[in-house]
């Protein structure tokens, strides 16, 4: 009697523990800065397993061949399904390419590392011949569980019918 009574009350804490840790993902939003000050925001939607749909980026981005810095912000749809904890994603197109890493094991807050590259013209007063690859370090972030996101609205449509003239 005494060892099924462990075993269920073990068993129990088991899914306690197991409950506990699968809540530190929420979905909503979260937002904070990099290392350098830059801010990042993410959306995570879903109810198990959860998602990062999408992320905002500032970022400061020294440039090679000039003294410029590249200081941009881009929003884009990410569509990683984040497995355990962790998760990894890249974002890319022809003005930028983004790598980062996130971690949920923190409740309410997720940590990573975030690098970012762009290209920009090297000269603004004349018409641009060349350009400057630019570089923001890998570095850490860590953003705050800011609430759930508004669901979106639904959009209604409507059928419209007219008679034939006479």
């Amino acid at each position: 009697m005494i060892q099924k009574t462990s075993l269920a009350l073990l068993a129990a804490l088991a899914a306690l523990g197991s409950a506990n840790s699968a809540q530190a993902i929420k979905a909503g939003s979260y937002s904070g800065s990099a290392a350098d000050g830059t801010y990042i925001a993410m959306t995570v939607t879903g109810t198990g397993p959860f998602t990062i749909t999408g992320v905002s980026v500032n970022y400061m981005a020294p440039c090679k061949k000039s003294t410029q810095i590249a200081n941009e912000g881009w929003g884009f749809y990410v569509g990683t399904t984040i497995v355990g904890k962790t998760t990894d994603f890249v974002s890319h197109n022809d003005f930028y390419y983004i790598h980062a890493t996130a971690d949920f094991s923190t409740k309410d807050e997720v940590t990573g590392l975030i690098g970012s590259r762009t290209a920009v013209f090297t000269t603004w007063t004349t018409l641009p011949t060349d350009a400057a690859f630019c570089v923001s370090p890998t570095q850490a972030y860590t953003l705050k569980y800011q609430g759930p996101v508004a669901p979106t609205p639904a959009i209604s449509a409507a059928v419209l019918r007219t008679e034939p003239s006479k």
